[in-house]
């Protein structure tokens, strides 16, 4: 690294799809001192190259705070959150948003649309002699909808405040017109039942729940590469002091330290053997499936190095301790594999710019869309469906995502089988 560089990396919570990407970044560039920033969507982390004498943490978060999403500093690897675990729950609770949206949807769509697929529906429930009854079933079905993606709104309504659309913003605002407008058409000054469109924002909201659970799937599914390296770290070591033996948290192991570790335990930490002998299974770090012997030597110094995370099989060893944490060998394994994910490939570059001009260009593109029909003397039904398609039919996320995840795919893969690729350029090569 340059004298007078320093590199951070910040962990972005509430980025939403590509276009948040776009945003973060622009914000993090706009801070005086900052040479170079890149946020990874499928990470939901940035890393930022800066002069520690002009730009610091708090300058980067009050900057990510002025686009609308929050953001944590990673210290180091010991206190880096597997990946997969945010990617788990993330997804369990896309999940249950999208089972409670589709509980709902279903009979919502058969009541609106069945008519139109040849479904003989029961007096109570038709539009022509209940037209009132009708509308009230179709609100009652969408509000649980609704709520199931109220988070679209949330985040949708953050981000005008911020002047930050994204596509968040493109989903409230569509779904809020259909409902608005079907609700005019039940409440308004007379009742018209052709103009119920709850069916089109429950199903805009239920496929949007669908597509951002299989998002999540993917995610979690390409982060599980890393986190299998994170599973190698062992949470205790055994240490030796005066001649007893304690169990202690790995984060209290220091350089000089006198560790045992026996017989099929994961050595903890990277350093030398100065006591017993025994075969070392070191794959994880070569790929060689045939056990390493390793012995003490005659004095302290002379023992044959182990690396932490590899596994003693057969005898007990007594190890001084070299390097820890961060700086042990497997911690930098990882590291490297974090920074080839982290970094983009130059396509992903031009998805990512991409993605932070369509979702303006797609609600002016709506808005002309509007005042074309209404020019051309469309009914109001005409109008708002029309509008509508533009806003909804318009997701960057795909683009955005595609890219992030096939390099997180390819580096994990490459980790596991003792492949290491230092930046994602590399990988297109």
């Amino acid at each position: 690294m340059e004298q007078g560089i320093e590199i951070i990396k910040l962990d972005i919570k509430g980025m939403t799809c590509a276009g948040c990407v776009s945003s973060v970044e622009k914000a993090l560039v706009g801070v005086d001192g900052v040479f170079f920033a890149e946020v990874n969507f499928t990470l939901n982390r940035a890393s930022v190259s800066y002069d520690p004498e002009i730009a610091n943490t708090s300058k980067f978060e009050s900057a990510i705070e002025s686009v609308g999403f929050k953001s944590q500093r990673l210290n180091d690897l010991d206190n880096t959150p597997e990946p997969s675990e945010r990617s788990k729950k993330e997804y369990l609770k896309l999940r249950r948003q999208m089972s409670l949206a589709i509980t709902f949807s279903i009979p919502l769509v058969l009541l609106a649309m069945g008519p139109m697929l040849g479904m003989r529906l029961p007096d109570l429930f038709t539009p022509a002699k209940e037209p009132l009854r009708y509308g009230m079933i179709q609100l009652l079905l969408t509000l649980p909808v609704l709520w199931a993606g109220r988070d679209f709104y949330s985040k949708g309504l953050f981000t005008i405040y911020h002047l930050n659309p994204n596509m968040d913003t493109l989903i409230a605002v569509g779904t809020a017109a259909a409902f608005g407008f079907s609700l005019w058409n039940m409440f308004g000054t007379e009742l018209n039942a052709e103009g119920f469109y709850f069916e089109t924002a429950s199903m805009i909201i239920t496929l949007i729940l669908l597509g951002k659970s299989l998002e999540a799937k993917s995610k979690s599914i390409a982060s599980a590469a890393i986190s299998s390296l994170f599973k190698l770290r062992p949470k205790k070591a055994v240490l030796v002091h005066e001649g007893k033996e304690s169990d202690i948290l790995i984060d209290f192991v220091h350089p000089g330290d006198i560790l045992r570790v026996r017989p099929g335990s994961i050595i903890p930490a990277d350093g030398i053997v100065v006591g017993g002998s025994s075969f070392v299974d070191e794959s994880m770090l070569t790929g060689e499936p045939i056990p390493v012997e390793k012995i003490s030597g005659d004095t302290d110094t002379e023992g044959s190095e182990v690396t932490g995370g590899t596994l003693n099989t057969n005898g007990l060893l007594t190890i001084r301790v070299k390097r820890v944490g961060g700086e042990t060998t497997l911690a930098r394994i990882i590291r490297l594999v974090e920074n080839a994910q982290l970094a983009k490939a130059p396509v992903a570059r031009l998805a990512d710019k991409v993605a932070g001009i369509f979702v303006p260009v797609v609600l002016v593109i709506s808005a002309i869309t509007g005042f074309f029909w209404w020019y051309s003397g469309a009914s109001a039904n005409e109008i708002l469906s029309y509008t509508v398609a533009v806003l909804v039919i318009a997701c960057p996320c795909s683009l955005g995502l595609a890219t992030p995840i096939a390099i997180m795919v390819g580096t994990g893969k490459g980790a596991q089988h003792g492949i290491l690729f230092r930046n994602a350029p590399a990988i297109e090569v």
